[in-house]
């Protein structure tokens, strides 16, 4: 049992335990080699312990490294606004201790105090290399996990409207963690051409991606964050579909770089019209422009970062 304030901490990050530990490796690896910068990245967010902690023992820049958002998510919700006001606070005065922060998306910064650096996830190029044919039948995937807090209905609705000659043609695959919960959905719908693919490898979830014909996105329809998968998506070439909430930050963002195409999710009708245009569709180019979110481009950015402090 932990006492006092450190039972928050245990809650907010499992990893608590393992960061005295993570300094006192840290302080010994700088005595054998002296290290010129800190890259911290989160989560796990006592990563960022770890980084400030060994930055004000060693005098070592840091840079911070936001791929999700400390305070706003779904583990939290339910905690009284008093106990996440304490963690924001604490939060941003962990990071006032960073040189520079970056970040995958705003989602991801939601909440600090200080400025920052956008630097897109990206996707691998290499992850691309070499023809691959897509699935017989027309296949609308999802790949990634299922979260019960998303209603997948919309994607039902549309499939419902559809004319005879394109709904019999056409598969729906969701592959990831806990995707059987999709099916009973699916049978109250009427749809039983579904197929769902527990937790796999990741070259055979990308090989699943690229065999697709259409593939979605939800997690825009309860969050702001910009889903990792969506530069990955864009790049295979398949018809991509962001259903989201108009105006939110996902939303924003498609506008602004045309990766995919925006739904809402009550809108039924445009859902099954981007089907149909999806399902007479010959070409499988990614949209102009994707290089410059590809991991390279990433890795690039964090470098001239790093390098600013060496």
């Amino acid at each position: 049992l932990l006492p006092g304030k450190e039972i928050l901490w245990s809650y907010l990050d499992p990893y608590y335990d393992w960061v005295p530990s993570a300094i006192s490796v840290g302080k010994k690896l700088y005595k054998k080699w002296k290290y010129d910068a800190i890259f911290a990245s989160a989560p796990i967010y006592s990563s960022l312990r770890v980084g400030a902690a060994l930055k004000k023992s060693l005098g070592v820049p840091a840079i911070a490294d936001l791929r999700d958002s400390y305070a706003f998510n779904f583990s939290k919700n339910f905690l009284h606004p008093r106990i996440q006001n304490f963690w924001l606070a604490y939060y941003n005065k962990m990071l006032s201790s960073y040189d520079r922060i970056t970040a995958v998306d705003r989602f991801a910064a939601k909440g600090i105090s200080h400025n920052y650096d956008i630097i897109p996830n990206g996707y691998n190029e290499s992850d691309f290399q070499g023809e691959i044919e897509r699935f017989e039948n027309f296949t609308i995937g999802y790949i990634g996990s299922f979260y019960p807090q998303i209603d997948h209905s919309p994607l039902f609705r549309a499939l419902r409207v559809l004319p005879p000659e394109i709904k019999d043609e056409v598969s729906v695959l969701f592959v990831g963690p806990r995707s059987e919960m999709i099916l009973p959905l699916a049978r109250k719908y009427g749809f039983t051409n579904i197929h769902a693919t527990g937790l796999v490898t990741r070259d055979r979830a990308m090989e699943s991606m690229r065999k697709c014909h259409m593939l979605l996105n939800f997690l825009g329809m309860v969050t702001d964050s910009v889903s990792a998968k969506i530069y990955e998506m864009a790049r295979s070439g398949a018809t991509s579909l962001n259903i989201s909430l108009k105006g939110n930050e996902p939303w924003k963002f498609v506008e602004k770089h045309h990766l995919r195409i925006n739904v809402e999710p009550t809108d039924t009708e445009t859902f099954a019209q981007i089907i149909k245009d999806a399902f007479y569709r010959k070409d499988y180019k990614p949209p102009l422009g994707i290089d410059r979110f590809s991991r390279s481009a990433a890795a690039k950015s964090i470098i001239e970062i790093i390098e600013s402090f060496i």
